[in-house]
């Protein structure tokens, strides 16, 4: 999902981006504990829970009926 964002807002591979999740319960608590080892799967400088305020592009889902939102922002 996040590399579907990365085209959308056509970012290239080499692109550093910041990701904010949100979401809440039993998958709020999985991302949490594993956000360093998702940020390097996705290529990015960090993961953050919760809402960003600025940012590129966003995604809704659901996770098992849990909703999920992903905020990504390119950094410099």
């Amino acid at each position: 999902m996040v590399q579907d964002l990365r085209q959308e807002a056509g970012y290239v591979p080499k692109d550093k981006i910041v990701v904010w999740i949100e979401s809440s319960g039993e998958v709020r608590d999985i991302i949490d504990f594993r956000k360093k080892e998702l940020a390097r799967e996705i290529g990015a400088n960090k993961v953050e829970m919760g809402t960003a305020d600025k940012f590129d592009v966003v995604s809704e889902s659901k996770v098992d009926s849990t909703p999920i939102k992903f905020f990504i922002k390119k950094v410099k």
